[in-house]
């Protein structure tokens, strides 16, 4: 039975190699159906959390297909499809943040919650940095976000909250320190209303309408050098991305 490690290399990108070197070997042939979720978490012993990611992953990349009540499939090479693919600097790419300053006020050691370790792909019990502070728009006055960072025990303790390193994104930081750089992002937003606890940071009342705005840095071989999430009151948030078709 393969097996994976725990360790600095995510076990959903260790899975995802394996399934493509299995495509390239030829032993996943065009059209043929990929083993099922349940039958991948028996063969490595990983939770189906773990095995979505790594099929998500092929997916985005346009190698296979999924279709109710057929199952996971390989797509022919002729059938491919040119995919959307995004160009140029990553702050260029996802402009919220790009006019902003962001001031860190807090700096912690923590054991996180479920939802940051399933994210970063943490063991139970390790601990990290936890980074809060402030994003303030200076061609908005009065708008600003509250922002909440997880970051590797061993990168964010060389982090200081009081040096200005003149970028309104943390990741930059992390990646000096880190010695390393961000080869993909993935994004999540959806919109709520704040909390107390949120409203108190952002000195809105509960209820109000405003966005969740969540990143996670991979670096090139899958590793989290960064988890941030942005709650913005719903007025600041606007997306302009420009994407160009690969292949064209």
């Amino acid at each position: 039975m393969p097996k994976l490690e725990k360790g600095p290399i995510p076990l959903y990108f260790q899975l995802e190699r394996i399934l493509r070197s299995r495509i390239a070997a030829g032993e996943i042939r065009p059209n043929d159906q990929l083993p099922t979720e349940l039958e991948l978490c028996n063969e490595f012993g990983v939770s189906r959390a773990t095995v979505r990611q790594a099929i998500k992953a092929l997916e985005i990349d346009g190698l296979i297909r999924r279709e109710q009540g057929r199952g996971t499939t390989l797509i022919p090479s002729d059938e491919k499809k040119l995919t959307l693919k995004l160009h140029g600097a990553f702050e260029d790419l996802l402009k919220t943040g790009t006019t902003t300053k962001l001031k860190l006020t807090s700096k912690e050691l923590v054991v996180p919650d479920k939802a940051v370790i399933a994210d970063m792909d943490l063991a139970e019990g390790e601990s990290v940095y936890l980074f809060e502070g402030v994003r303030t728009d200076p061609q908005h006055k009065n708008l600003f976000a509250y922002v909440e960072a997880h970051v590797p025990r061993s990168i964010g303790a060389k982090i200081s909250i009081k040096k200005d390193w003149g970028n309104p994104y943390l990741i930059r930081r992390v990646e000096q320190v880190a010695g390393d750089n961000t080869y993909r992002i993935r994004q999540v937003a959806k919109a709520l209303s704040v909390d107390a606890r949120i409203g108190e940071k952002l000195g809105l009342k509960k209820g109000t309408p405003s966005l969740l705005l969540k990143r996670v840095y991979f670096n090139r071989e899958g590793r989290v050098l960064e988890r941030v999430i942005n709650y913005i009151p719903g007025e600041a948030y606007e997306l302009d991305i420009e994407m160009v078709m690969s292949g064209v």
